[in-house]
């Protein structure tokens, strides 16, 4: 009798073995499961996030060619047949980094913020708060919702009298 009650407590203490073996190794395969969850939603956000910034360089890049363009569209008479042209292409460098989600922005007018503006000059005002801005230099873009290029601007400064 007393070799069965041993025999019996030895197969409880197996099995209550086996079963916290059990449950650690559950455990460990519902964090690895976790874990590959995890691992997947990261690598997707990051295909994501690469997809939609791989060519932020060669757009950045051609902001400075749309600088170029704007300043030569003051330039010349708006009938000339060059002038048309060099609209055209503008206008059609322009849809194409739309279409790439990049976007220029306003500034004028709307208070100076140092994370969308560079101040390249302050002016002294009368007729404007503190640190708005009254004249925009080289426009503000966007990419896909990043700041691509801040905005060269000329911030008031309240002239007291």
């Amino acid at each position: 009798m007393e070799k069965r009650r041993k025999k019996k407590r030895e197969i409880e203490e197996g099995i209550k073995k086996k079963d916290k073996e059990i449950k650690e190794l559950k455990n460990k395969y519902l964090m690895t499961l976790s874990d590959y969850e995890n691992y997947k939603k990261r690598a997707k956000r990051e295909m994501e996030e690469f997809l939609n910034y791989s060519n932020e360089k060669l757009l950045k890049g051609l902001i400075p060619v749309v600088d170029n363009f704007e300043r030569a569209l003051k330039v010349k008479h708006k009938d000339d047949s060059f002038y048309k042209g060099v609209e055209l292409i503008y206008k059609h460098l322009l849809g194409i980094l739309k279409n790439e989600g990049v976007e220029s922005f306003e500034s004028v007018g709307k208070e100076f913020d140092p994370n969308f503006h560079e101040a390249v000059s302050v002016l002294k005002s009368k007729e404007h708060k503190d640190g708005i801005i009254i004249e925009e230099m080289e426009k503000g873009y966007n990419l896909k919702g990043r700041l691509a290029r801040p905005a060269k601007v000329v911030v008031a400064k309240k002239k007291v009298e």
